[in-house]
């Protein structure tokens, strides 16, 4: 049944800032593995943390996405110390990264992080920490009443599993539009890697293709969060185009999909406005990296496994606390994951929000801190052994699976745990 148009809640308060996070040149990129830093040589465009806070006059809630590869716990506990030492009133936030492959290092003080991020530079630690602070205090700041409505499209070829050509995929790209009295926001979702820069101009410094889709909002602003990204790339990412031909086509085609979710948006219904956030434990493990019917080759190669376990603890802490949060805004669910998202996590995800009677506006990946590659158990049993590069990107996303097989299964049930509690 359609939903009335003329339902929506004018008692909802948004706010929005965003605050640059680009470092002076040259700093280290995060993205690739390289022996040697990669370092950025120029700005393609600025690095933003982008804050939208939501309120209804009891209760206010953030969701942050910043220009970045992955947010860690340090630099999430970092923003929360600062914005409770300038006494910003909120109930809780979800901090999510646009996993842009051109985006700055070293801000991860881990020895394996290196690899990926380059050394370890505080400055850098102390400008995104206090970046993303100050685009959560304004946003806060920020706060006034807005109608909301949201809608989704299901897109056609613009992402592909790159574990297994059969294997699951999420199409969803939504569309969150804000409307105030004199302007207009929006926070949109898709997932796919955003590698198109990385991989044609090595040394430039940029958001990739989510900033791409935002700046064809002319004289609007808004977020993005990127949706399940494990096993997933975009469109066609080592093609032969010029890297901004390619940016630009990318980004023109998911403006025409994402004109079509907002033709079909509906409402948000009620000003319900909550916070909550799952927790589960994870052990570091060495993870196997073939299909169980191929264990006893997996068994030969248990020293690369203890290899791959030791890299996990040069990065992640043993024991350490996953969180999931939940935002519930109206009949809209927010929710991120600590990790590269599975797709058939991801859909899961949505499956439940669903059954709950609510919509699923964003299920991200990179939120709050890093696990690894997080799958459902059936989807590390697929294995394309005659294509060379799927075979290889499930060994390596199966290496990267650093909690090993079941963590996927036991960050849904957190999530559930802080879904039901947002439902009360």
């Amino acid at each position: 049944m359609a939903r009335n148009k003329k339902a929506n809640h004018r008692n909802l308060l948004v706010g929005f800032a965003k605050r640059d996070l680009t470092p002076p040149l040259p700093f280290p990129l995060a993205g690739m593995a390289t022996k040697q830093e990669r370092l950025a040589e120029r700005v393609r465009d600025p690095l933003y943390a982008r804050a939208m806070a939501f309120g209804n006059g009891r209760r206010t809630v953030l969701v942050i996405a910043g220009d970045l590869l992955m947010i860690t716990a340090p630099l999430r506990e970092a923003v929360e110390r600062r914005l409770a030492e300038r006494q910003v009133q909120y109930a809780g936030l979800m901090l999510s990264a646009t996993h842009s492959h051109s985006s700055t290092g070293g801000y991860w003080d881990a020895p394996s992080a290196r690899l990926f991020m380059g050394a370890y530079r505080p400055e850098i630690f102390t400008r995104l920490a206090e970046g993303i602070a100050a685009a959560a205090e304004a946003a806060v700041d920020d706060l006034r009443p807005a109608s909301l409505d949201y809608g989704e499209t299901q897109t056609s070829y613009l992402n592909y599993n790159r574990r297994f050509k059969e294997g699951a995929i999420d199409r969803t790209l939504g569309v969150l539009t804000v409307r105030r009295e004199d302007d207009t926001l929006r926070v949109l979702t898709f997932g796919a890697h955003p590698v198109v820069v990385g991989f044609r101009d090595y040394h430039a410094a940029s958001a990739d293709y989510p900033g791409e889709l935002l700046k064809t909002f002319a004289g609007e602003d808004g977020l993005f969060l990127v949706g399940p990204v494990g096993g997933v790339n975009v469109l066609y990412p080592e093609g032969p185009l010029d890297g901004d031909v390619h940016l630009h086509l990318l980004a023109r085609l998911l403006r025409e999909e994402a004109d079509k979710a907002i033709a079909v948006a509906q409402p948000v219904h009620g000003d319900a406005v909550a916070f909550a956030a799952g927790e589960m434990t994870v052990r570091i493990v060495a993870p196997p990296l073939l299909p169980d019917r191929l264990r006893w080759l997996d068994a030969a190669l248990y020293p690369v496994r203890l290899y791959v376990r030791h890299f996990g603890r040069g990065g992640l802490r043993d024991g350490m606390p996953a969180r999931v949060p939940v935002v519930r805004v109206g009949d809209l669910v927010f929710t991120g994951f600590p990790a590269d998202l599975g797709a058939s996590v991801g859909l899961a995800a949505r499956v439940k929000i669903a059954a709950r009677g609510l919509r699923p506006a964003a299920v991200a990946s990179h939120t709050d801190d890093y696990v690894g590659y997080v799958h459902l158990p059936e989807d590390y049993q697929q294995f394309a052994s005659a294509d060379k590069g799927e075979m290889w990107m499930n060994i390596y996303e199966n290496a990267m699976g650093f909690g090993g097989r079941h963590v996927g299964i036991e960050l849904l049930d957190a999530f559930e745990g802080a879904l039901a509690e947002v439902c009360r």
